[in-house]
């Protein structure tokens, strides 16, 4: 049998397949790529089908679709995943980051990891949006001020009042944000300035941070081809 899987093994797989998402099995045949071919659309199959919901959320804000998954849902999803890393298939899913998405719920990530799938269209839940905009920005200063001169880090020190530019990150007992940021980087491979680093902060930054991104929000538009300057980061790091 190819891939040295028996018919034994691929028949379980076959069964443990919901019947909803009339997989055809005999067109792929129970090899190693028939394997791989109806987890995948297995898959695909799960995200065209109505299981997968879109909410409209009632927040007092401009209604926003949001992905939501059942309980029953996750499972299947999981079970998939567990079984794509048993068979030791290869294909275009990741089982290890599908079952980190589910268990962290960060569902949204599926659209940012599989741009090819047809997601329905959607905004990401605000506290994504928040996160990213933040690491944006200091992420931004970090660089910015890597590229100043000795005299301007010496000023930018001076006048803000710190011995470096650094991200402090984020409380992971009060804040998401936390866990947001380090799935951004160790799964969806954003800000590679921030990995490896400890981003667990001994007390909350976010309304510090929110104060420091209004007045960097008002400067991003002129960075278009350019790095803040030394008086542009002092202006933000003292908004916190």
């Amino acid at each position: 049998m190819a891939g040295g899987r028996s018919l034994r093994e691929a028949d379980c797989l076959r069964q443990a397949l919901p019947a909803c998402y009339s997989v055809n099995w005999r067109a792929s045949g129970p090899t190693c790529n028939g394997e791989a071919g109806v987890i995948e659309t297995a898959l695909r199959a799960h995200y065209a089908k109505p299981g997968v919901r879109w909410m409209q959320e009632q927040t007092g804000e401009p209604q926003r679709c949001v992905m939501n998954l059942s309980d029953g849902e996750k499972l299947v999803l999981m079970v998939l995943a567990d079984m794509y890393k048993h068979l030791e298939i290869k294909g275009e899913f990741d089982p290890d980051f599908i079952s980190t998405t589910i268990s962290g719920g960060h569902l949204w990530g599926f659209r940012w990891k599989y741009t090819h799938i047809p997601f329905e269209p959607s905004e990401n839940p605000p506290d994504v949006s928040e996160t990213v905009d933040i690491l944006d920005m200091w992420s931004s200063l970090e660089e910015s001020y890597g590229k100043l001169s000795p005299a301007d880090n010496q000023k930018v020190e001076k006048e803000a009042n710190r011995t470096s530019v650094r991200l402090f990150g984020f409380d992971a007992n009060k804040e998401t944000h936390y866990f947001i940021a380090r799935y951004l980087i160790e799964q969806l491979d954003r800000y590679p300035s921030f990995r490896g680093r400890d981003l667990n902060s001994p007390s909350p930054r976010i309304d510090g941070y929110r104060r420091m991104y209004r007045v960097f929000e008002a400067i991003r538009p002129t960075l278009v081809d350019r790095s803040l300057n030394a008086d542009e980061i002092v202006k933000v790091l003292n908004a916190e």
